[in-house]
């Protein structure tokens, strides 16, 4: 969803949706969201504020950390911060 929304244009989001279509899906069910949880609890318990990632970004990362030793690719810092309490490997992408 995150690939998506980043879309300028309706073309630019078809050709997007479309190459994203050939991946894996990952689960984003209740033992994703309790994965999320708990990440969200031990980051909080690293200091004020540590805790404070974009939802979505816990429960992408939590599901594929529950799949297993996947690697998140990603524009965001946010997942570096998640990979320290998720079973995941952070890849960020190249700035454009």
């Amino acid at each position: 969803m995150e690939i998506l929304y980043s879309a300028r244009t309706s073309t630019e989001y078809a050709e997007l949706d479309a190459r994203l279509s050939r991946l894996r899906l990952l689960r984003n069910d209740r033992a994703a969201s309790d994965a999320a949880m708990a990440a969200l609890r031990e980051l909080a318990g690293r200091g004020d504020g540590y805790h404070r990632v974009p939802v979505t970004d816990a429960l992408i990362a939590a599901a594929a950390a529950e799949q297993g030793g996947l690697a998140v690719l990603h524009k965001d810092g946010h997942f570096d911060r998640l990979a320290e309490v998720l079973a995941f490997a952070s890849a960020p992408l190249p700035v454009e």
